[in-house]
């Protein structure tokens, strides 16, 4: 209804054909990028949320690599797509569009798609060991995001009031689970996650980005064999090279966190007009680290009651952490049990190794889940890797005068649709 109201005819007006395919099932819009030939198409345009945005993503980006043979393993170098992609937001959240529109209205985005803007946005490979799993491009959080969206599942038929329902019951609850977080810090020259430094139309600290990622490519690509190995490291083969990584920016820290949130984008909404990172870039080359340790619950409540307030700083706080990074690595103090519980896995640097034997006991380390996009991923054991501006999307940034978004109530629900 969106598209045919207020999108169709500006695009007939402006020439542009477009052919709709309406999705009827979970991961539709991925298959339909399967099988299509992109060779007749200037473009992509999906009209839905985050989660109908994640699923054309990852289709996009699994048929190109597919086509340019390359295996998706660990750390592996994906290719950057030559469509770009558009959205027209018709979700509960639409956090992608407010951080690279600054308004979810389907009118401002279609005019960006027809006027051709474009803006290239950074994409993190998630992976599970040596397992790929997907990409992302708003947020992974473990802990109070993952929990929510856990337990907001079997209450869809809530419809988006479930977010505020489930995110007051996973504040309640109040849990913190323990584990070890290992990253890659970024370079001083790529700011701090709290410079405050806005984003917006024509960022210039994008656009060097994207410069120097290119000059850098050609670099790495020969380096690759001396440096990192290939581009199908194993863990093992990354453990190996542990002391050198960590002696080339590596930092640990060990705790009991209440969430862990690696966010790619500011992830602005109607709930959070600046974004849960809000000096967070859409194509920097790097994610925002934010660790919660174990706090109470007033203290907790204090940090979410300033996420709405344009003008307080959510983090200023002895318990919250910020670091902006390139790469993440997450292990819990226990594993779940359909990993091998009898041998033990020490950590070292971004991989993992054989060690002796271990003993946990059933239940005695909870583990959460990680919120992937709105998408649950079960395993906690998680590796990130951001790629600066893989993607190209239709839109130019936020205005100066798309900044003033509205707030409506306390940001209890998670900052990806998870609609399908």
């Amino acid at each position: 209804q969106i598209f045919n109201e207020k999108v169709r005819p500006l695009f007939e007006l402006a020439g542009v054909y477009s052919e709709v395919i309406v999705t009827k099932r979970e991961l539709h819009a991925r298959d339909v990028i399967y099988e299509y030939d992109l060779q007749t198409i200037d473009g992509l345009v999906c009209v839905g949320g985050d989660g109908t945005f994640s699923e054309l993503l990852n289709g996009l980006l699994d048929r190109t690599n597919v086509d340019a043979g390359i295996e998706q393993r660990f750390r592996h170098r994906p290719k950057s797509p030559s469509l770009r992609i558009g959205i027209i937001p018709a979700g509960s959240t639409d956090a992608i569009v407010y951080s690279l529109v600054g308004i979810n209205d389907p009118v401002t985005s279609a005019l960006q798609i027809i006027l051709g803007d474009s803006r290239g946005m950074d994409v993190t490979a998630l992976y599970k060991k040596e397992e790929f799993i997907k990409y992302t491009v708003t947020m992974s959080s473990y802990g109070y995001y993952g929990d929510l969206l856990k337990d907001s599942e079997s209450l869809r038929w809530m419809g988006p009031k479930r977010y505020t329902y489930s995110g007051l019951k996973t504040f309640l609850a109040n849990k913190s689970y323990e584990g070890e977080v290992s990253f890659l810090l970024a370079s001083e020259e790529d700011s701090h996650p709290r410079d405050q430094s806005i984003c917006s139309a024509g960022c210039d600290k994008c656009r060097k980005s994207g410069l120097k990622d290119g000059q850098e490519s050609a670099l790495r690509d020969s380096q690759q064999e001396l440096d990192l190995g290939s581009a199908g490291d194993t863990v093992a083969s990354c453990s190996r090279r542990a002391s050198y990584m960590l002696k080339d920016g590596w930092h640990r820290v060990k705790g009991k966190f209440s969430s862990i949130s690696v966010v790619n984008i500011s992830c602005r909404s109607d709930l959070s007009p600046m974004g849960l990172s809000p000096s967070s870039h859409l194509g920097d080359g790097c994610i925002d680290l934010i660790l919660v340790q174990n706090c109470s619950r007033l203290q907790y409540l204090r940090h979410m009651l300033r996420i709405p307030n344009s003008k307080a700083d959510q983090f200023d706080f002895d318990f919250i952490h910020m670091y902006r990074i390139k790469e993440f690595s997450f292990q819990p103090i226990s594993e779940p049990e359909d990993m091998d519980v009898g041998e033990g896995e020490e950590r070292s640097g971004c991989g993992w190794k054989r060690s002796g034997l271990v003993h946990v006991t059933p239940g005695s380390h909870p583990s959460s889940v990680w919120n992937c996009d709105g998408e649950i991923v079960e395993h906690p054991s998680l590796y990130i890797q951001v790629h600066c501006q893989l993607i190209k999307l239709f839109g130019r940034g936020v205005e100066e005068g798309n900044r003033e978004l509205s707030m409506q109530c306390l940001p209890c629900c998670c900052a990806c649709d998870t609609e399908k």
